[in-house]
């Protein structure tokens, strides 16, 4: 439980320095030239990308998302908590089945034993594909930081008033770039 705990405070120090000293950076992709905007998108991905893989929701929260990051945070400490949890309780039930010398009682312990230990390896598999969307969410979100997502939905008539036409043009490039 100590290194739940100074595991809750690592992250915590580290969100609280992030938001102190501006490691999220400020906004230069704003003031770079057009021929070197992509190159900054993709390093400012890569950055997030690296900042998530070390702490679950740093990236998020370099991209300026505070309450994504804090989802991920949280989450994640939930998932590590029930794998210590149930981890401890596997081994308990299996220091009991192995302690007792009734039939029954050991079968018994042993089942219980079991499900704890197929509980808590469930919980890994989750914290290993939350981990994963966690890295690809941060990559994505600032690879994405420029592409224009405002609908443009217009109704047009047409000549003799019959038709009704409903268009949605959907920008292929991102930002103002020619």
């Amino acid at each position: 439980m100590k290194k739940l705990s100074l595991a809750g405070c690592g992250v915590l120090l580290i969100l609280a320095l992030a938001a102190r000293t501006g490691w999220a950076g400020p906004d230069t992709l704003r003031t770079t030239p057009p021929a070197t905007v992509a190159s900054a998108v993709m390093e400012e991905a890569k950055l997030a990308l690296w900042k998530s893989l070390v702490q679950p929701g740093w990236g998020q929260w370099h991209n300026g998302r505070p309450f994504k990051a804090a989802l991920f945070v949280g989450a994640e400490i939930g998932l590590i908590w029930g794998i210590v949890t149930q981890h401890n309780r596997w081994q308990q039930w299996g220091d009991r089945a192995r302690q007792t010398d009734d039939p029954a009682l050991q079968y018994d312990y042993q089942r219980r034993s079991n499900f704890y230990l197929n509980d808590r390896n469930k919980l890994l598999w989750w914290l290993l594909w939350f981990e994963l969307f966690n890295i690809t969410d941060a990559y994505v979100d600032a690879a994405l930081v420029d592409f224009d997502d405002t609908p443009d939905l217009s109704l047009q008539l047409l000549p003799g008033g019959a038709v009704v036409c409903l268009s949605l043009p959907l920008p292929l490039r991102r930002g103002n770039r020619p």
